[in-house]
């Protein structure tokens, strides 16, 4: 490890030591899954998609503290050209071995796709793009729907109305 890496890992260490909330953890905690989520190899996607499904269930992005402690992270890390964690998902729908898990995450997003992490573009396609990665799977169980189908036509319908209502 060159002299110049191991200054830029310290200061990185430095950093995330000033946080010991619990917020503040869960955030690196999202750090890391999506991080994770850049991999080629499907096993440690899949590893990222349940790291990042368990801390969703823990983290309210919707709290703008929490959004600012996470773009905080995310400017220490000087990721040039960040993606958003929805694009980053997107990848998952390759893969059959992480298809449902990919879904049931994009569902989680569909209300947060105005965040900044989640869409940093906070383009209007990543609506139509969201829909667009649901359709396939929303249509393979069209005749017997499950819970999660039901469950993301509902949030879809709900979305839609808002957009239209504004």
């Amino acid at each position: 490890m060159t002299a110049d890496a191991l200054k830029e890992v310290l200061s990185i260490k430095r950093f995330l030591l000033q946080f010991d909330d619990k917020t503040s953890i869960l955030a690196q905690f999202f750090w890391i899954a999506v991080t994770l989520l850049e991999t080629d190899f499907e096993h440690e996607f899949a590893l990222a998609l349940r790291l990042l499904d368990k801390v969703l269930s823990k983290l309210s992005l919707e709290d703008l503290e929490v959004q600012d402690k996470i773009e905080k992270i995310l400017f220490h890390f000087k990721w040039h050209n960040f993606p958003g964690v929805h694009s980053l998902l997107l990848k998952g729908l390759a893969s059959p071995g992480n298809y449902e898990a990919t879904i049931s995450l994009l569902h989680k997003l569909t209300p947060l796709l105005s965040i900044p992490v989640i869409d940093p573009d906070k383009s209007d396609t990543a609506f139509p793009f969201h829909v667009m990665a649901m359709l396939p799977y929303m249509l393979h169980n069209y005749d017997d729907p499950n819970e999660l189908c039901i469950d993301v036509s509902n949030l879809l319908l709900a979305v839609v109305v808002v957009v239209v209502d504004c």
